[in-house]
């Protein structure tokens, strides 16, 4: 899995890239003016400069061109690394949490039209364990009668019983020391 600084320097990029490539004109156009216009500003304002290693007008202009660029481009990288980027990023996690959680919602109806309105019961049947009573009680009726599963001392029995209402018949009595759980739909 990407980090998320990794995941957040890509679409900081990718949003640079983008942005330089729709606007072509501002790419090409506002640092040469900008460099230019700074190359006059240092000229006029700096007379010093003017002898600083003999550089031509048109020298610093093309400096301040290739200089103007790399920062136009640096500066729009940051602004889409601090602020866009993030919220972005933002955005699609919420997205995401939001399609897991209709996911769920929709696994939770499917199971809801699967059991057909039954809800689910675990209980422990009435009746003495005292190695003579076969018979336990259960709170309601299984329905359907298949979905009943009973466990005696943790293991789960199949053959060993028979249903009828919801009284449960085991074939041998229990154990007084015996544990009986049942779980069923109803």
């Amino acid at each position: 899995m990407e980090s998320y600084e990794s995941l957040r320097h890509r679409r900081a990029w990718t949003k640079t890239k983008a942005y330089w490539t729709a606007h072509q004109v501002l790419a090409f156009c506002s640092p040469g003016i900008a460099g230019l216009a700074i190359a006059v500003i240092i000229r006029a304002f700096w007379p010093t400069f003017k002898s600083f290693g003999g550089m031509s007008t048109a020298l610093l202009a093309l400096l301040c061109v290739v200089l103007g660029y790399i920062v136009s481009v640096l500066g729009s990288y940051v602004v889409n690394y601090i602020w866009d980027a993030p919220a972005a990023l933002h955005d699609e996690q919420l997205k995401e949490i939001a399609d897991q959680a209709t996911t769920i919602q929709e696994q939770s109806r499917l199971v809801e039209r699967e059991v057909i309105g039954h809800r689910f019961l675990k209980e422990i049947p009435r009746g003495e364990t005292n190695g003579i009573n076969r018979d336990f009680a259960l709170t309601y009726a299984p329905y359907p009668a298949s979905s009943l599963d009973v466990w005696l001392n943790g293991v789960e029995q199949t053959n060993y019983y028979r249903l009828n209402g919801r009284i449960i018949t085991f074939r041998f009595a229990p154990k007084p020391a015996d544990q009986i759980s049942a779980k069923y739909t109803y």
